[in-house]
């Protein structure tokens, strides 16, 4: 309840804090409320301490209603004041007069009212008199005139005429009054008649026909006092601004209700009703022409008025009320409500504590059921089986949804164990609404992300759960869980709560069917949905809210907003200032509440209105501890992919190639690669993570016996490491950016090299290889695993075989993420991935001439292994035209042990050492047919020979003319 003390400061009072608490917060050392000066035990919510209260240091007139007879000033400058007659009242201007008025019409002493049983009024010199009735007795209802004023005689014991009994009452009284009439005429015509004194016949006519005549009279006399406001319905009022405001408030007092337009708002019209749609008064300028829409015209001054209500205009007296006038009458009307007023904040800790007690019998179904908030009469409980099984909450920003859905989450948790109750939060505005709730042990599933693939995962998680569901109640026998509940051993009831279901909406329109789907499932298997919008036209289709029973309103921003959701307007008119007021809907019944904050601490008695109340102990928090023993939900889907997965090292008995995402059977697992099944390729653009993964099955490639080799960007070393990885099972080898190495092998070896590594994967020999879309997908026919990465557009990924039912609904591109086929089945999956790691080289690279000197007696550099290379000791044949090249071979080998010839045909049979000068594939060849490839570079390279002994080519780097000895 709102108390106001001194400074204008409304106070917001729990009902029951003693008074001495209000006093010490309205900063004074005693109080009076109205004439009653409070006791500091006096608890709040005992009149005269009520809604609309005002807290004073000395006695002043009552914020409430008078209770006996006292007159109330119904027109004129001053209508709306009032005063008591528990003893004699003076009326009039001067400082004498009990009841004081500011009309200038008015005289210092003008009249005095005395009794109570009769009410006697009468004039004591007035200059311009006092209209009263006869003999100067005032009935209730009934009034007198002074001045421009009139003021009339209200006694609430009155006891108010009764109507008649049954319809037929007034035709039969008019058929009795016409008899009498007709009786009363013939009488006193018969008198006449023998006396011959016609006038005598009136003493028969006038007691039959008083039946009419005094109504009449009477009626025409109150008709003249009834000069009330107008009935709902636009008003224009011309007039100066003060007349126009006076009369104004003179409507919005007599109706009730704020006046419709910010332009009228005045701080005393918070104990008003919120104005209704038709509650317009239309300001017109003195002389200006009334709006043709308004059926009310009044003309306002300050000695009168002229109302036309369409039936022709009244002069009347004028209708001023003061600020101060009608802030004690609302006050007054706000006090005497039957029903408690609305509080503006309070704590879930002030409602009583729990909707119920926490489980049910083996007998019972479970019923799930939160106390909310405050009604008028009291704690508001919702229960998600009776009003369900589906609640719409909808506010705009500001109106309190999100501390709404907090407290929904945090009761349920509160009352029920995670046994009884599943939670699954989904909150797309990244968490921030239902961050408190995260950590109860209730909650099986989170999604705080507006990914479309993750909105899918959570339905296909909920659908799993509905058909486990659906699958265990046909096995035993039942048809819903509610039955199952009464056999016992019944899963949790699951509770799905959305926040700002329209951007899921909006963003995926896709998810609404599947949605709607669930929604129409929920009652028989256990599901309730809480939807949570800002914008609920469009957002909550016809299928969805055909099974949302319950609907709780906040602020929204438009009266068309209002009436989709309640069928009023009602919820448009919420004030701003007050967060947390709605309008629960339960079918066509309508409740308005104050959700209480998620706070399990009762709020302090006395805080000033409109400052945040202290926070308490969060409701949240308070469930988590109660229920810390009693384990955490089973969850209900997994987590999304990790943007960076890396396995660890030593698991499993393969190669780990990805985290494997199965979202409808709500399982997540390492996708494992037997090398000697097949080759692994990975196909993407760049820094989409793959080569990360070939890193990371180097990583793990010991683990299955292999030994990890890259393939080396030389041509040359590249095709001597493709022949001898082809002579170890025991070698992994890896090929980075695919599409370049192709393209170095096919310069090398006279392409022989490109169909080494063609044949490599047809023999399924341990391969993996990274590349761009652009490689030729044939060399994939035989992969064993294939990713293809989510950043490689559809048309382009289906070359590869990922069906476009998975490329076209892929969600946004995150490195490492990619479509993995693994046994002929695609799914979705994170990259293994890992840093730099060791591996093998099967062949080194050779230095430049500058780079290596050599005593004499070594012939250079060479071999796999780059090492130094004897001169032959016995005949050596020097192969090569003439020239510097051979000149320097035969002076590193002696002259007089070698041989030349020019071309490797006539190589003498059975020579043993030959060294080829400027050599070629071919030439090679010939020499050795064997061992010939990735010993020839494909462009000459200075002083670069190869040494042919033993039937074995190896590739040697002679040194430079200046470094030929050491």
């Amino acid at each position: 309840m709102l108390i106001t003390a001194p400074g204008e400061v409304d106070l917001d009072v729990r009902a029951g804090t003693s008074a001495a608490e209000v006093i010490a917060a309205a900063g004074l050392d005693r109080a009076w409320c109205g004439a009653v000066e409070l006791d500091p035990d006096h608890p709040a919510g005992v009149p005269p301490l009520v809604h609309g209260a005002r807290l004073t240091a000395h006695p002043a007139p009552p914020c409430m209603p008078l209770p006996g007879p006292h007159l109330r000033v119904v027109e004129g400058p001053d209508a709306g004041h009032a005063i008591a007659l528990d003893r004699p009242v003076l009326v009039g201007r001067g400082e004498a007069a009990d009841l004081r008025l500011d009309d200038p019409a008015v005289s210092g002493a003008h009249a005095l009212v005395t009794g109570r049983h009769p009410v006697r009024v009468r004039d004591v010199g007035s200059a311009n008199g006092t209209a009263t009735p006869r003999r100067h007795r005032l009935r209730p209802g009934q009034g007198f005139v002074v001045g421009r004023s009139r003021i009339v005689l209200v006694d609430p014991a009155a006891a108010p005429a009764t109507a008649s009994a049954s319809p037929q009452a007034p035709a039969a009284a008019g058929s009795r009054r016409w008899g009498a009439l007709a009786g009363g005429l013939a009488s006193g015509a018969t008198l006449a008649a023998m006396t011959g004194r016609w006038q005598l016949a009136l003493v028969g006519v006038l007691p039959a026909a008083a039946p009419w005549l005094v109504p009449l009279v009477t009626s025409r006399g109150r008709a003249q006092e009834q000069s009330t406001p107008p009935e709902p319905g636009a008003v224009a009022v011309r007039g100066a601004t003060t007349a126009i405001r006076g009369y104004v408030r003179a409507v919005a007092i007599e109706r009730g209700r704020r006046p419709a337009g910010d332009e009228w708002d005045e701080p005393w019209m918070r104990w008003l009703d919120p104005a209704r749609e038709d509650d317009r008064v239309v300001a017109v300028a003195p002389g200006g022409s009334w709006p043709s829409w308004c059926a009310v015209r009044v003309d306002v001054g300050e000695d009168r008025r002229v109302e036309d209500h369409g039936r022709g205009p009244r002069t009347l007296r004028p209708l001023l009320v003061s600020e101060a006038a009608a802030d004690l009458a609302a006050r007054r009307r706000a006090s005497a409500r039957t029903e408690a007023a609305l509080p503006r904040s309070q704590r879930w800790g002030d409602l009583g504590g729990p909707a119920q007690a926490q489980g049910t019998t083996a007998s019972e179904p479970r019923r799930l059921r939160i106390t909310i908030g405050a009604a008028h009469d009291g704690p508001v409980v919702l229960d998600l089986d009776a009003d369900g099984p589906h609640v719409l909450v909808a506010g705009t920003t500001g109106s309190g949804k999100s501390v709404a859905l907090e407290l929904i989450v945090s009761a349920l948790a509160r009352d029920h164990s995670p046994r009884a109750v599943t939670l699954a939060l989904i909150d797309f505005k990244g968490g921030a609404g239902l961050r408190a709730c995260m950590g109860l042990p209730h909650v099986a599933a989170t999604l705080t992300d507006l990914d479309g693939a993750l909105a899918r995962r959570a339905l296909a998680g909920l659908s799993h759960e509905l058909a486990a569901r659906k699958t265990a109640l046909h096995q035993r026998g039942l048809a819903s869980l509610s039955e199952w509940e009464r056999h016992g051993d019944a899963p949790p009831r699951l509770v799905v709560v959305i926040d700002e279901y329209q951007e899921i909406v909006s963003s995926h329109p896709s998810f609404l069917p599947d949605l709607a789907r669930l929604a129409a499932q929920g009652r028989s298997l256990g599901l309730h949905l809480v939807l949570a919008t800002q914008r609920p036209a469009g957002a909550v289709t016809p299928e969805v809210r055909a099974n949302v029973s319950a609907t709780i309103a906040l602020r929204v921003a438009s009266e068309a907003e209002s009436r989709d959701l309640l069928g009023t307007a009602q919820a448009a008119r919420i004030p701003a200032a007050v967060p947390g007021r709605a309008i629960l809907a339960r079918g066509t019944h309508h409740t308005e509440l104050q959700l209480a904050a998620p706070s399990a601490d009762r709020s302090p008695g006395v805080t000033r209105a409109g400052e945040p109340v202290p926070p308490g102990a969060p409701l949240a928090q308070v469930a988590a501890a109660r229920w810390r023993d009693h384990g955490r939900a089973r969850p209900l889907w997994t987590d999304p992919l990790p943007v960076r997965w890396e396995p660890p090292v030593g698991v499993g008995e393969g190669i780990p190639v990805a985290l494997i995402d199965r979202p409808a059977q709500r399982q997540q697992g390492p996708a494992d690669w037997d090398p000697r099944e097949g080759p692994a390729f990975v196909i993407g653009p760049p820094r989409s993570g793959r080569t990360a993964a070939l890193r990371a099955f180097a990583a793990h490639a010991r683990q299955s016996g292999l030994a990890p080799v890259w393939l080396p960007a030389d041509p040359r070393l590249a095709s001597r490491t493709l022949a001898l990885a082809s002579e170890r099972p025991d070698v992994l080898l890896l090929i980075d950016d695919l599409e370049a190495a192709l393209a170095r092998l096919g310069t090398v070896d006279d392409g022989h090299a490109l169909e080494d590594l063609t044949r490599r994967a047809s023999l399924r020999l341990p391969t993996a290889a990274a590349g761009s879309p652009a490689v030729p997908a044939r060399l994939a026919s035989t992969a064993a695993v294939l990713a293809v990465s989510t950043g490689v557009d559809a048309g382009s990924a289906s070359q590869w075989g990922v069906p476009r039912s998975l490329s076209e609904h892929a969600a946004a591109p995150v490195a490492g993420r990619a479509h993995v086929r693994l046994h002929g089945e695609w799914q979705i999956g994170q990259l293994a991935s890992s840093g730099p790691t060791a591996s093998v080289a099967l062949a080194e690279p050779l230095p430049t001439g500058e780079e290596i000197a050599v005593p004499d007696g070594m012939l250079g550099v060479g071999g796999d292994g780059a090492e130094p290379v004897l001169v032959p000791s016995g005949a050596v044949t020097v192969v090569g035209p003439p020239g510097p090249a051979r000149d320097a071979v035969l002076e590193r080998c002696g002259a007089a042990h070698a041989s030349v010839v020019e071309l490797p045909a006539l190589v003498p049979h059975g020579a043993t050492d030959v060294v080829l000068v400027e050599p070629s594939p071919r030439a090679v060849r010939q020499l050795c047919p064997h061992g010939w490839r990735g010993v020839a570079d494909p462009v000459p390279v200075a002083g670069r020979v190869v040494l042919v002994r033993g039937g074995v080519a190896a590739a040697v780097q002679l040194p430079s003319g200046r470094q030929a000895s050491a």
